[in-house]
């Protein structure tokens, strides 16, 4: 299991080499991991289409041999880690399995909302002032965005969407979520609009695209994280 890497190591060289280098110079043998923990032989991976998106130079393992525990390019690993500063919201099933909770996210944020719109209905009695417009950042609701961050970085950076599927099992209410009904690409905007207007999504889910701009009207917000953003239905 491996994510995309930036950088190389290149014998040839004797330094750490960037994409760019590599493409430049072509670059593509005796490259390894720049983990000098690790170190394992990588292959150099050109720009190529998928899903008519052009998907941009990578370096990645050579064949199946595994980065090490502690390399920062092991998915297992980044995903431990995830699980370890989620509060529950990442569960172990066992040694190499992950259950993502979602009704422990949409249901903190809901309760968040509402405590903070009846605090906010005080406050404005009191002092006459707007609502309190910040975003939440702190606590249970904290942890569960930074692992919700933490896994669609390591989506993004995954040699292999199979393996975080096979890593992490999605469930709400007791209901196991497919990652195509919880996670939309670029080309998934027509699919992900139609189940919301048949009403067949009522989880948060994750939409990927450029943000152009943001209001927060009445709509349960979850977070933006660069080009990720979560909503709760």
């Amino acid at each position: 299991m491996g994510l995309k890497m930036p950088t190389a190591y290149s014998k040839r060289l004797g330094r750490d080499i960037t994409i760019e280098e590599a493409t430049k110079n072509k670059i593509k043998n005796e490259l390894y991991c720049s983990n000098k923990n690790c170190q394992i032989p990588l292959t150099f991976v050109d720009t190529f289409k998928r899903k008519n998106s052009l998907v941009s130079a990578y370096f990645r393992r050579q064949g199946k041999v595994e980065h090490s525990e502690e390399c920062d390019f092991n998915t297992l690993g980044q995903v431990n880690i995830a699980a370890r500063n989620s509060d529950g919201a990442l569960a172990s099933i066992n040694d190499k399995k992950y259950n993502l909770r979602l009704n422990l996210i949409s249901n903190a944020i809901k309760g968040s909302d509402s405590s903070k719109k009846k605090e906010s209905t005080v406050t404005d009695v009191e002092n006459k002032k707007q609502p309190n417009q910040n975003f939440i950042s702190s606590g249970k609701i904290s942890a569960y965005l930074s692992t919700m961050k933490k896994i669609m970085q390591i989506k993004s950076k995954i040699e292999d969407e199979s393996e975080l599927k096979n890593l992490i099992e999605i469930q709400f209410n007791g209901e196991n979520i497919r990652w195509s009904d919880f996670y939309f690409e670029f080309n998934d905007y027509e699919k992900c609009f139609s189940k919301l207007m048949k009403n067949k999504i009522n989880y948060p889910l994750c939409i990927e695209g450029e943000i152009k701009s943001f209001e927060k009207n009445n709509a349960d917000f979850l977070g933006i994280y660069r080009n990720f953003c979560f909503f709760v239905n």
